[in-house]
């Protein structure tokens, strides 16, 4: 899909079959449920054709690794590349790298966003906002990031960080999404917003028998019914944010695991892969926090 959706993007200027197409379509392989930013991974097969190094699913796992490896070391972790590249083979990454892998690079960039927000008045707000601006031109699964990484700058570090930060991440994506939602808004909305949501003509293939997709398949009442409660888990969690706002990066990426969480366990068109995201932010957090711990030890050990 990733790289057909690059072929359409090199001979037509978009990487989305327009909304008049996939009106008179049957094939849910001709939507592209993707954010543009992803259709980077499929030019090489694009360009070059089918091969062990045009396949984007070598691209993904590359980014992965060296992106989080990156996300560890700016947390505070040790043995970075050895954890990072422990996590790419282990299950959670590698059997997603080989049925698709498009959450792999995507979760990457969102472990690297709050590493960047780890201190306090330190917080790096633009490079955060870059790193997780990047994520959401990928996947819209990535922007609830955003809205958690507000509230705890917001509390933290004040208004003034956290819009910064808002804004610089907000500029990715309208530099990279913009284009496409002036000129092609329709095929846009019916591939990355209709299609998920099990709202287009045709049925995605994401079918994992979670509490969404079970619910969703009775009929269209238990359709309507998934929509309301996925709607209102994610304003739950809005709430909390202003309720009780994180006020530091393991607290923040906790809301966010939980968020995440629901909303794949409650969307209409779902699949196991999709819970990737909650394990590598849990692996991350872990990892750095042990590393953080370990460092903060070997610093108070008196001198002999």
């Amino acid at each position: 899909m990733v790289a057909n959706s690059a072929t359409t993007l090199i001979k037509h200027g978009t990487p989305y079959k327009s909304a008049k197409v996939l009106a008179t379509t049957t094939n849910p392989n001709l939507y592209n449920p993707y954010l543009p930013l992803m259709a980077v991974f499929g030019v090489p097969q694009a360009l070059l054709g089918h091969g062990p190094l045009t396949d984007p699913r070598v691209w993904f796992g590359i980014v992965f690794l060296i992106v989080f490896a990156f996300a560890l070391r700016v947390a505070g972790a040790r043995d970075c590349v050895r954890w990072a590249l422990l996590l790419t083979v282990s299950p959670i990454i590698a059997f997603e790298l080989c049925v698709g892998g498009t959450d792999v690079p995507m979760v990457a960039f969102m472990c690297l966003g709050f590493a960047l927000l780890w201190r306090p008045m330190q917080s790096n707000a633009v490079a955060a906002g870059l790193a997780l601006g990047i994520a959401s031109s990928m996947k819209a699964t990535a922007w609830p990031a955003l809205a958690v990484a507000f509230a705890l700058l917001y509390v933290r570090d004040g208004k003034r960080e956290a819009w910064r930060f808002t804004a610089w991440s907000l500029a990715v994506v309208a530099v990279i999404v913009g284009p496409f939602a002036i000129l092609r808004f329709s095929a846009l909305v019916k591939n990355t917003i209709l299609f998920p949501l099990g709202l287009a003509s045709v049925k995605s293939q994401a079918a994992s028998p979670l509490l969404g997709h079970v619910l969703a398949q009775t009929g269209p009442l238990g359709h309507t019914i998934v929509v309301i409660l996925l709607v209102g888990s994610g304003l739950a969690i809005l709430v909390s944010l202003f309720v009780r706002p994180p006020r530091d990066v393991p607290a923040a990426t906790w809301r966010l695991v939980i968020g995440l969480s629901a909303m794949f366990v409650l969307a209409p068109s779902t699949r196991f892969g999709y819970f990737i995201y909650p394990a590598a932010l849990v692996m991350w957090l872990l990892v750095a926090q042990a590393g953080r711990r370990s460092s903060t030890l070997v610093h108070v050990q008196p001198v002999a």
